[in-house]
């Protein structure tokens, strides 16, 4: 199990976008001041009180540090990933469904149709609930998605720390109504490539130092939507047998 001390470490290193031999040398600055009042018989509760929060050691680190935005082609296919990866939640329930379908008696009508109306209601809530959550909470806790981690992108504040979970939802209101392709223009625009939304949220999309993603890399942004397409071909073959 993992110390207060390395919890709180590596909870400022997940918030900095910072080359790895100044994350090496952070982390190990960091390090010292525990082993320190260890030595000292000092509390670690003492030791994160001085240094303060996470998110203020963080931001302290980030001044000066000059920040690479991410380009809209990323960005772009990060969304796409991400997609696919939230789509990948309705095939258990869809399998579930055909499943329910067979297996229910057919002559008890109205016991069929309420059992696969409670189960489809069920499954539009979650669904809507994946996606709701999805992106806000990731952003907020580790500053990327599945989508962004894989193209070495990710979300930070216009001071180059960490986002709330307010700002997190706030530049992702475009998503949930419909409205992401028309917000997404601005990005084409605007100076630091901010979406309308980011400009209101006060965030940025910036690439992570010495990192680029691979062809690998890409072709894991494409699993899902293989998946899918798969599970498709899959039903409507079933479909055509029967």
């Amino acid at each position: 199990m993992k110390s207060k001390a390395d919890r709180y470490i590596e909870d400022v290193m997940r918030r900095v976008v910072l080359p790895s031999t100044r994350k090496d040398s952070l982390r190990a600055d960091l390090r010292e001041h525990f082993v320190a009042a260890e030595e000292g018989h000092e509390p670690v509760e003492e030791v994160i009180r001085r240094l303060g929060n996470p998110e203020e050691v963080a931001a302290s680190f980030m001044e000066g540090v000059e920040l690479r935005y991410a380009s809209i082609w990323r960005r772009f296919v990060a969304l796409l990933a991400d997609i696919g990866f939230c789509a990948l939640f309705a095939i258990p329930a869809v399998m579930f469904g055909f499943a329910l379908s067979n297996a229910v008696n057919q002559d008890a009508a109205p016991f069929y149709s309420f059992m696969l109306f409670c189960f489809f209601a069920f499954f539009a809530l979650a669904t809507f609930g994946s996606f709701l959550l999805y992106f806000p909470i990731l952003e907020h806790f580790f500053g990327w998605t599945v989508g962004k981690r894989l193209m070495k992108i990710r979300v930070v504040s216009e001071e180059g720390g960490s986002v709330s979970l307010g700002a997190a939802f706030i530049r992702r209101l475009p998503f949930y109504f419909e409205l992401i392709w028309l917000d997404g223009v601005f990005a084409i625009f605007t100076e630091k490539k901010q979406r309308a939304f980011d400009i209101v949220a006060k965030t940025l999309v910036v690439r992570e130092p010495e990192e680029n993603p691979s062809f690998f890399h890409y072709l894991l942004c494409l699993v899902p939507w293989m998946v899918i397409l798969g599970f498709i071909f899959l039903c409507a073959a079933f479909r055509a047998a029967v």
